[in-house]
């Protein structure tokens, strides 16, 4: 396990199964509404909004064959890092289907961060941070 110490880091809110999903990389862009300039290492936030978490699991199960364990689900934590490589607005992923996709690559657990968030792209201070793997 690798401690790192942030005094600002961004990060973006997600809802589960979402999460899940780019963490245990099956997920490889996360759609948004608005193209964002960011880059480089991006906090993970697990939303603790469950609205529509059933339906969206029944989806992911029907549509790309996954089945995710609900007892691994996270909400209102941090819970995962990964590099932003990129914001397009067409990409040729299963997952693209938004106006904008923010392109993740390398997803990394840390031990989770209980954390009230604020939906979408934000920054977090003085946090650290102990990645799993």
């Amino acid at each position: 396990m690798k401690q790192k110490s942030y005094s600002e880091i961004s990060y973006i809110s997600i809802r589960e199964p979402w999460v899940w999903l780019i963490m245990e990389g099956y997920k490889d862009i996360e759609n948004r509404g608005r193209p964002w300039k960011h880059r480089g290492e991006l906090l993970i936030h697990a939303s603790s909004n469950q609205q529509e978490l059933l339906e969206d699991l029944e989806w992911v199960e029907e549509e790309h064959g996954i089945i995710i364990p609900k007892e691994e689900l996270n909400f209102g934590a941090f819970v995962g890092m990964v590099d932003m490589i990129d914001c397009v607005d067409t990409h040729s992923s299963d997952w693209f289907s938004g106006e904008y996709g923010f392109v993740l690559e390398n997803p990394r657990r840390i031990e989770p961060i209980a954390y009230k968030a604020n939906a979408g792209p934000q920054k977090a201070y003085e946090q650290e941070i102990q990645i799993l793997n």
